[in-house]
């Protein structure tokens, strides 16, 4: 009608023109960033680096000085049994004492040893029946204290407030499940299903490296004291359970996988000879990798190739035939 305007708003038209290409580039940015988060190779190297940042936590290096001694809280492997109890309400192997259970139910993703020391009488022995990483029913002895303390129901809610249970386990403490996570993902390309043995191939190395790094290190003891308070596990890990947590169930689904199996031997074996050039094996690291092994090795008798390549392999390698 006349009454408009010629005249167009280039600079806004340019702002508005270079905002929309930059939400374009965004979204396809993020597109590609997701993409790639969820390959199989980015999940599994983010995993081994969250268990190595768990086991340096709470596993001291060899010759580490100057670390406070803390008793062992892991559990791969089986969950422990928690020790008999009797009708009394005595703990067998503790003498006068009482147990105290749990109000709920769920995973062990916590244990605070310094809650436990700080919250009990002085010269008090705690033996703990959970450990992280196992499951708890509701009603199910957490843990066990002699002598009985002056106020029960003080040191009942210090055992309680000191083990954290939760719907899920975590990486905060846990160092089995870790290595758990990672054998998942081997599992499950070896299953009918998907039938990718080459992953779990890719898998079984970064396996290698994080149980090279718990060989490495010594494990924490069965019972310490800490501030006065004897703090132990009924069940502490050894060296042969996180072996058997890491690779357990993906040699038994490799038994018809030679490669698979080739896999697993060259990888356990190059953690033996990485521990014996470093000189931080220790006895029962080296005995717990020759028992793992052995479960492995294959007949010496047979055609294929990636088989024979282990027997040599296993042949060769002086401190596993040593044994």
């Amino acid at each position: 009608d006349g009454s408009g305007s010629a005249e167009v708003p280039s600079l806004s038209t340019s702002v508005a023109t270079a905002l929309a290409l930059a939400a374009v580039l965004a979204l396809l940015a993020s597109i590609s960033h997701t993409g790639r988060s969820i390959r199989v190779s980015d999940v599994s190297a983010r995993l081994a680096a969250e268990t190595r940042a768990t086991i340096e936590r709470q596993l001291p290096a060899h010759g580490q000085e100057g670390r406070p001694m803390r008793p062992s809280v892991q559990a791969p492997g089986t969950a422990p049994s928690p020790l008999e109890v009797t009708k009394d309400g005595s703990s067998a192997g503790l003498g006068e004492g009482f147990t105290v259970t749990s109000l709920g139910n769920g995973w062990v993703q916590q244990i605070g040893i310094d809650a436990l020391s700080t919250g009990l009488e002085g010269g008090s022995a705690v033996m703990l029946h959970v450990a992280v990483g196992t499951y708890v029913a509701t009603g199910a002895p957490l843990a066990s204290l002699r002598p009985v303390p002056g106020d029960v129901a003080a040191a009942e809610r210090t055992i309680r407030g000191a083990i954290r249970l939760g719907p899920e386990r975590t990486l905060q403490q846990d160092v089995a499940f870790g290595l758990t996570m990672l054998e998942d993902i081997a599992l499950r390309a070896l299953s009918p299903g998907v039938n990718d043995p080459n992953t779990a191939r890719a898998i079984i190395p970064l396996l290698g490296d994080l149980l090279q790094d718990i060989l490495g290190r010594e494990l924490p003891p069965a019972t310490a004291t800490v501030d006065d308070v004897e703090v132990g596990i009924s069940h502490p890990a050894t060296y042969g359970d996180y072996l058997e947590a890491a690779t357990g169930q993906i040699r038994r689904a490799s038994v018809d996988l030679p490669e698979v199996r080739l896999t697993l031997v060259r990888t356990l074996t190059s953690a033996g000879d990485a521990l014996v050039r470093s000189d931080r094996r220790s006895e029962e690291a080296i005995e717990a990798l020759v028992e793992s092994i052995a479960r492995i090795e294959p007949d010496p008798d047979s055609t294929d190739p990636a088989l024979s390549a282990a027997t040599e392999i296993l042949d060769a390698t002086e401190w596993y035939r040593g044994t």
